[in-house]
């Protein structure tokens, strides 16, 4: 019952938003979910209804995202990535005494209160995409250029609220520049070779004043960073970004 209310909720919205009639919505619905590989979630986070076919195309949608964790991820390791294979393998990439990190003073006053780390996304050994990921009351999320290091577009939350400043201590956000970003590269493009039945990967760095550190590994990245609307740039998605990256691996 809760499913099929949240479907006629989202029906509904995106008829308000776009003015189009509800069985119109109901049929683009479904149109997305085959032609676009879009989980209802996607239709309505990704704000889907708002976006041209071209726009849509561009999108990293749940099913696509699944295609990407099938075709370069082995079965067998993705079950035991993080139960048997992670502190074994990289173990050298890891802070030993987690207790004792201390993030650097560029991440320490942006937010004191708890540590903020860089998420990396990495395809047949490249990066592909990164992240900061800070707190306030909820998760920030904000894309760095991965040429820079530099932050791009301002935080968002999961409910798409959007911070220019961090909503603790109100500094800069958007321009700031992650510390050591030469060697966070390094780690996470190392990383994504130890295992070469694993392509496809996302990994948490923690950034300390002279070091940074691998925390963890996940091999179903979670393509909801890659989509939010405020980060696209004329409302384009990143898959053409991972397209660009395979066909620079596979030359």
């Amino acid at each position: 019952m809760k499913k099929i209310k949240n479907i006629f909720r989202i029906i509904k919205e995106a008829s308000l938003k776009t003015k189009k009639r509800k069985i119109i919505i109901c049929l683009d619905i479904i149109k997305c979910h085959f032609k676009y590989k879009a989980s209802l979630f996607d239709y309505d986070f990704f704000e889907m209804y708002k976006l041209t076919d071209f726009e849509r195309n561009t999108i990293i949608t749940k099913g696509v995202n699944n295609e990407y964790i099938k075709k370069y991820n082995n079965p067998k390791y993705i079950k035991n990535f993080n139960e048997m294979i992670f502190k074994k393998t990289f173990d050298k990439y890891l802070k030993q005494d987690v207790k004792k990190i201390k993030q650097c003073n560029v991440l320490n006053e942006l937010n004191p209160n708890s540590l903020s780390t860089i998420l990396v996304v990495t395809i047949l050994g490249q990066v592909t995409v990164a992240y900061l990921i800070t707190y306030g009351n909820k998760k920030l999320v904000a894309p760095i250029d991965i040429e820079t290091g530099i932050i791009t577009h301002p935080a968002c939350d999961r409910n798409k609220n959007a911070y220019e400043n961090h909503p603790i201590t109100n500094k800069n956000i958007k321009g700031l520049k992650i510390p050591n970003w030469e060697e966070i590269i390094k780690i996470c493009e190392q990383a994504s070779i130890e295992v070469a039945a694993i392509g496809y990967a996302s990994w948490e760095i923690c950034v300390e004043e002279n070091k940074c550190f691998l925390l963890n590994g996940n091999v179903k990245p979670n393509y909801v960073y890659y989509n939010l609307p405020i980060h696209r740039n004329n409302n384009i998605g990143l898959l053409p970004v991972f397209k660009q990256k395979e066909e620079r691996k596979i030359k």
